[in-house]
């Protein structure tokens, strides 16, 4: 605290050279302006040395408080020796704190007017606020990508590893293929880094042939066997061919020829030569696939010496075709179709006409008279399809002549009592010639007078 206060006493004693300064500038100054006689030189020199001085003591005041900020400690005012500090117990921030540099707090002197701080002391600095970050370096198979982050508040960078992605193997191609004697190999390539990687086709399964086989030169001990139709190998069966043991095959002998196992001594040697020269001795085996009219059959045979099998196409045999006759009605075509039994399937298909309607009693929808006709109507009892038919008027008119009032007038009027159709009309009691009225075979009213 001392030290402080010998700093604010160097200040005042700063102050006042620059006011004796200022002083001694002012005096120079008053006797120059009555010196009449001085050169204009001199004047011109006087005022330089008068800016020189200015100049001189704003750089000292400068210096002053450039080395007091520096140092970080505040410059008393003009009365901080006059009175006993009293410090907060709070510190106060001087300077924020942010997530590049340090803050900075102390305690002020809470006397008023006064400036003084004590136990001056760092902040630490904020969290940096990243960003959701964006991918900078995308990420490969074969090395990892980075996602950069940035501070929102200072700019700062990091980094953030992605972990490389997968291959993207493409179909793979087969190098070796499986069969039922050894392991095939397919080998898969990254479309992207060329990357490789092997998976082992597991063996096929053995396709034995139908046929049963037999072994007879141990009469006492007869064997009977099967033999694969892709490798030669065997198994032995029981007399009606069927396999003892699926896992007991026999690899084929260097003298397996044509998928022949040499444990069939059944066969001389000439007939080995005939299979070999391509004179099997075939038998049906297996289950006859029969053709019917949409599809072909198929009947396997094998060689009884030496297991080679052949097929044979059976061709499809003729639809077994029947007529069907659908009836016409009033209302929908008849048809006559020669369709397959067998399979569905349509040869041809022939349009019958329509028949007539057949309509039911006539029924009466509208009673004639002497001026309207006389309406009737016929169902078809199939369809439901109805005509209408106009018979005519049914009666003739009844005309006869009344006496009718209308108003001060009376008139003689001549008309149906049926339908009320007039004929004439007469004032009683004019000489007029009485109208009369005459209707067309149209229906068309024509009035006489």
């Amino acid at each position: 605290m001392s030290k402080k206060y010998d700093e604010d006493e160097n200040y005042d004693e700063v102050l006042n050279e620059e006011n004796e300064e200022n002083e001694e500038y002012e005096e120079d100054y008053d006797n120059e302006e009555y010196d009449d006689d001085e050169e204009e030189n001199s004047k011109v020199n006087k005022i330089v040395k008068i800016l020189a001085i200015i100049l001189g003591v704003i750089a000292l005041g400068m210096v002053i408080l450039f080395a007091v900020v520096k140092s970080k400690k505040p410059i008393a005012s003009a009365d901080s020796t006059s009175h006993t500090h009293v410090f907060a117990e709070e510190f106060t921030i001087d300077k924020e704190a942010t997530c590049k540099t340090r803050g900075v707090e102390s305690r002020h002197c809470t006397v008023e007017g006064c400036d003084v701080t004590a136990d001056e002391r760092k902040i630490d600095r904020t969290e940096h606020q990243f960003d959701d970050g964006k991918i900078t370096k995308e990420p490969t198979c074969t090395e990892e990508g980075v996602k950069t982050y940035t501070c929102k508040i200072c700019g700062e960078e990091k980094e953030e590893a992605i972990f490389p992605i997968d291959h993207a193997y493409g179909p793979g191609n087969v190098e070796k293929q499986a069969t039922c004697l050894q392991d095939g190999l397919v080998v898969y390539e990254c479309t992207r880094c060329g990357n490789k990687k092997e998976e082992t086709i597991p063996k096929t399964a053995h396709e034995f042939n139908a046929a049963t086989f037999s072994d007879t030169s141990d009469p006492l001990n007869v064997k009977y066997y099967k033999t694969c139709k892709l490798c030669g190998s065997y198994v032995y069966t029981d007399s009606q061919g069927n396999i003892l043991d699926e896992n007991a095959v026999n690899a084929p002998t260097q003298n397996t020829s044509n998928n022949t196992n040499n444990v069939n001594n059944t066969s001389s040697d000439k007939a080995i030569e005939n299979c070999k020269a391509g004179k099997h001795d075939y038998a049906e085996v297996g289950t006859r696939t029969e053709p019917t009219c949409t599809t072909e059959g198929k009947v396997t045979y094998a060689c009884r010496i030496c297991g080679n099998e052949k097929t044979e196409i059976l061709p499809k045999k003729e639809h077994n075709n029947e007529e069907i006759t659908v009836e016409s009605t009033c209302e929908k075509q008849g048809t006559v179709t020669v369709k397959c039994k067998d399979c569905g399937y349509i040869t041809s298909t022939k349009y019958l006409d329509l028949k007539d309607h057949t309509f039911s009693d006539a029924v009466v929808i509208e009673e004639g008279n002497c001026s309207s006709s006389r309406i009737v109507r016929y169902t078809c009892t199939v369809c439901g399809y109805t005509k209408d038919e106009n018979k005519g008027t049914t009666d003739d008119h009844n005309y006869e002549t009344v006496t009718v009032q209308e108003g001060d007038n009376e008139y003689a009027v001549t008309r149906c009592s049926r339908c009320g159709k007039e004929t004439s009309r007469t004032l009683i009691g004019s000489t007029e010639k009485p109208s009369t009225q005459t209707e067309t075979e149209d229906g068309v009213i024509i009035i006489n007078n």
